[in-house]
């Protein structure tokens, strides 16, 4: 364990396998971060006394102007010293729950799509997290990948991905060539994120594509357990329609039973049927939804 100093004078104590974001948010300290994966320059800080190994001195969320500062990627950084960094928490990233590292094993696989599969995985104690979270998902080899909960925290059987088979992506057809009867273990590191949903008296609109189908499921199945009144219209689209959910599939994923979420599937490359509408999803979501999308949680 290292500690690291912050200007305010408190500090926090990170591993040297974590990132700087990593064991802050660990032991509840909110420093700024979205995406843990370099690419969105969210978590830029400057390192003022210490030494730190640099997971990705090329990340993308560092501009050459960055760099020319000094500045780093707390989510790119594991400590190698006691540091003192110059970055200021914010209690928007403090997290509600604290991210932990856990084995899971697989007990099961669904299929949704041609091209998109739920996966569950049983950790050894219950995750507590938020509709819209993610977790860092390592196979048995050590490839690390994000993947969003599809469900709820209250699950008892497990934590479920859905995850859409991407050509070249090595974790996606990693998980893909998985047999059924195995009983492949995996290690979770979550919750995080914070495009969560918050409680809100305004209607919601909820837009996915892809495995991006994953959070906004989760936000629709707390919608519907908590029997909020407000309205959630939700937007999923794809390329054809071998890509998309049927509205009866849809029902039965985010336990809709009475209709109460308003379902609109899209598709891009192929003329629409009765099923869907034609043409990219946010171009549907906005003909649909009008110019009043500010009054909406989106």
């Amino acid at each position: 364990m290292h500690k690291v100093y912050l200007p305010s004078g408190e500090l926090f104590l990170c591993n040297e396998d974590d990132t700087l974001v990593q064991g802050a948010l660990r032991q509840g300290v909110g420093l700024p971060y979205e995406c843990n994966s370099g690419g969105c320059g969210t978590c830029k800080f400057i390192l003022e006394e210490g030494e730190v190994e640099e997971l990705n001195p090329d990340a993308a969320g560092l501009s050459d102007r960055d760099k020319r500062k000094g500045r780093k990627l707390a989510c790119q950084c594991r400590p190698m010293s006691d540091l003192k960094i110059k970055v200021s928490p914010d209690p928007l990233y403090t997290p509600l729950h604290k991210p932990a590292i856990q084995q899971a094993k697989l007990v099961s696989i669904e299929t949704l799509t041609h091209n998109i599969r739920a996966f569950k995985f049983k950790p050894d104690t219950p995750m507590d997290f938020l509709p819209g979270q993610y977790t860092l998902l390592t196979l048995p080899e050590g490839d690390v990948r994000a993947y969003s909960m599809a469900n709820l925290a209250d699950d008892q059987s497990g934590v479920e991905f859905f995850i859409k088979q991407v050509p070249g992506g090595h974790v996606t057809q990693a998980l893909f060539d998985i047999r059924y009867d195995t009983d492949t273990e995996v290690s979770l590191d979550g919750p995080y994120g914070i495009a969560y949903c918050r409680t809100s008296p305004r209607d919601i609109i909820c837009v996915a594509g892809g495995s991006g189908l994953a959070p906004m499921i989760s936000i629709a199945r707390a919608h519907v357990q908590a029997g909020i009144k407000r309205k959630l219209y939700f937007f999923f689209g794809g390329q054809r329609h071998e890509d998309i959910l049927k509205l009866d599939q849809f029902r039965r994923l985010v336990g809709d039973s009475t209709g109460i979420i308003q379902y609109t599937a899209a598709v891009s490359d192929e003329t629409s049927s009765g099923s869907a509408d034609n043409g990219f999803v946010h171009q549907v979501m906005l003909e649909r939804m009008g110019q009043q999308l500010s009054e909406y949680d989106t």
